[in-house]
């Protein structure tokens, strides 16, 4: 990998760029009286849940310092200080103002959720910090909260397995963040057998946790580790534990806020352990942008990288983190792609899109199409190790088995993007994946199912499925049951190994058909291919497809959209194979330094027969 030039630090183009925004009066504000759409060509809302909190308010500088050197456009910031009655307030105020987008930290879930789903029907919006019921939102930008929760778990466990058996500790906020990351802690610890308490504060800060344990010291009897949820709560407890000579037990902290202090006290051993939660105020500013420059659709999901941290790591890390907010230089980038070898409408689209914006963005891509097996690919991630590439893209067949060759890539200092279809290994071993919600897409379909033929009486289902062990037939499979068991009149009566093919899909159903005869209502299949295929084996039975049995499908491939214009399918859940562009980004991100994407979620659509024609006939794919 070579750099074509060089560029200055951060702290020195930061300074450049707020005197340029100075200068030309657009500095980012936090009152819009007097403010005029006039005045700039975009105007941005941001509205905070509550700034009392550490973790947003960093966030809001993080925001100001990534837009200060925008040309003609405005963030205007708005304060709900922790009230839903306020945002609401605040968010029509904001539309007063004529905003073209909105950025929003929901202050409640529920109440919030209708209000998003209302002005994503007039104006983009990012969703910050926690997500909102559904998918009414042009984009989510946040941490994986379960993960966060996992981490610290295994970062718990370690200390307690070092030390001797003693009891653990969670102090937290009463949120959704604090339940999501609880519920997914407490899981882990409970099955290692080792016995955890929790304690919730009704607002996180360090006076809350120090009062609360100060006036509870029999919280801390037999507790040798204490998870806390925030730094910021974080440091109420360290401050309780020296009042109350309770240095002894090991403090385990997300940290939320960034703060250099943080990893001062990691190295010195006041922590024990830290997970740095980034805020992504700069993707968040980034992808707004896109949007209003560009029209260009972000992803539904970007999910920030939480980073588990020991003392060790601490100087690295942080060399790192002060690399991080430089802009990504121009690299002269050699991509190896590990692709599957079908030539299925998907996977044609797939690599099309690959290679062609490779070829736009001046990237070097070498693309390997290998068997469909894991051996085969292990080996051409081993070959493109060995060839010196400078970054390695693959979509793996099947989810098990990648640990030891992506260990070996991570070895060789060379970065893995898994595309398209995940693994089941340490998110370590890997720098990001892009791809779909499988388990969504399944839901969808199921969703559509039961709203269909609701009170029709006993519904059977037959489940046509892709290839064994991939992440999307596992996942697909999983969302669609999770809704289907709702209602027991749904029931599925059979699931067929079809292997993502078309001429697998045709004769399993039809050897179904030959044995049991119509004894199903609706077919699901993980694919497009597949379900086509049983539309043959159908109208080769003598039953009409679509009207006779009802058929789902998930891909959105133009084939897959033209039979359901034509009413042989009934509902098609999008699943875009255009994912060049992601990837290609997110080479440049991650070889410039910046590795704060776990995952990329796409953003896609549902299909049936009432979706507008010109948004059917107008697919890419």
């Amino acid at each position: 990998m070579k750099k074509k030039n060089e560029r200055r630090g951060p702290k020195i183009r930061a300074l450049l760029l707020m005197a340029l925004a100075l200068t030309a009066g657009l500095l980012v504000t936090g009152c819009s009286r007097g403010v005029h759409k006039a005045q700039v060509k975009y105007l941005v809302g941001v509205s905070m849940a509550d700034e009392s909190v550490r973790w947003r308010e960093v966030l809001r500088e993080e925001l100001e310092d990534s837009a200060a050197g925008l040309e003609n456009t405005r963030f205007i910031f708005r304060n709900a200080s922790g009230s839903a009655a306020k945002q609401k307030e605040d968010i029509n105020r904001l539309l007063e103002d004529g905003i073209d987008l909105l950025i929003v930290t929901p202050t409640d879930v529920d109440q919030m959720t209708p209000v998003i789903a209302r002005v994503y029907g007039q104006i983009p919006v990012i969703v910050m910090d926690r997500g909102v019921e559904g998918f009414d939102y042009t984009e989510f930008i946040g941490p994986d909260n379960i993960l966060v929760g996992e981490q610290g778990a295994v970062l718990v466990e370690e200390i307690v397995d070092e030390a001797y058996y003693k009891g653990i500790l969670e102090i937290g906020e009463a949120s959704y963040i604090s339940e999501e990351r609880s519920r997914a802690f407490e899981k882990h610890v409970n099955k290692a057998g080792h016995y955890s308490n929790k304690v919730l504060l009704e607002k996180a800060t360090k006076d809350a946790a120090e009062d609360k344990l100060m006036a509870h010291p029999e919280y801390l009897s037999g507790v040798g580790v204490i998870f806390a949820h925030t730094d910021t709560v974080a440091q109420g407890i360290r401050r309780a534990l020296v009042r109350l000579d309770r240095r002894d037990i090991a403090v385990v902290v997300v940290d939320d806020s960034g703060d250099v202090e943080n990893l001062d006290l990691l190295e010195s051993g006041d922590y024990a352990a830290l997970i740095e939660c980034p805020t992504g105020g700069r993707e968040a500013v980034s992808a707004a942008m896109e949007f209003l420059k560009n029209d260009t659709q972000p992803p539904q999901q970007l999910i920030l990288r939480s980073t588990p941290l020991r003392a060790a790591d601490a100087r690295v890390y942080r060399e790192k983190s002060e690399r991080a907010g430089e802009a990504p230089a121009e690299l002269e980038i050699h991509m190896g792609y590990v692709q599957i070898d079908e030539d299925s409408a998907f996977r044609v689209a797939n690599t099309t899109s690959i290679l062609n914006t490779a070829k736009r963005e001046g990237i070097d891509v070498t693309l390997a199409a290998t068997e469909p097996d894991l051996a085969s690919q292990e080996a051409q991630v081993r070959a493109f190790i060995r060839e010196g590439m400078d970054i390695i893209a693959v979509s793996p067949v099947v989810a098990e088995g990648w640990e030891t060759v992506l260990g070996e890539a991570k070895a060789a200092g060379v970065p893995v993007i898994l595309c398209d279809r995940g693994v089941d290994a340490p998110i370590d071993l890997y720098d990001c994946f892009i791809g779909a919600d499988y388990q969504e897409e399944g839901r969808k379909c199921a969703d559509w199912l039961l709203r269909e033929r609701i009170g029709t009486g006993q519904v059977q289902v037959l489940e046509l499925l892709g290839t064994e062990g991939s992440s999307p037939a596992r996942d697909r499979h999983a969302g669609f049951m999770e809704e289907l068991d709702k209602d027991e009149n749904f029931v599925v009566c059979a699931s067929l190994p079809c292997d993502f093919s078309k001429e697998k899909g045709k004769q399993e159903v039809a050897a179904y058909l030959e044995e049991n005869g119509l004894d199903f209502d609706a077919i699901y299949a993980h694919n497009d291919d597949m379900a086509l295929g049983a539309v043959e084996a159908l109208e080769e039975y003598g039953v009409m497809p679509g009207a006779d049995v009802l058929i789902m499908s998930v891909d959105g491939t133009r084939d897959a959209l033209k039979a359901l214009r034509s009413g042989k399918l009934n509902a098609v859940a999008e699943c875009t194979p255009l994912l060049g562009p992601a990837i290609m980004e997110e080479a440049r991100e991650i070889l410039g330094g910046n590795t704060r994407a776990l995952k990329i979620l796409t953003n896609e659509q549902f299909f049936t027969s009432s979706t507008d024609q010109e948004l059917l006939s107008g697919r890419g794919y």
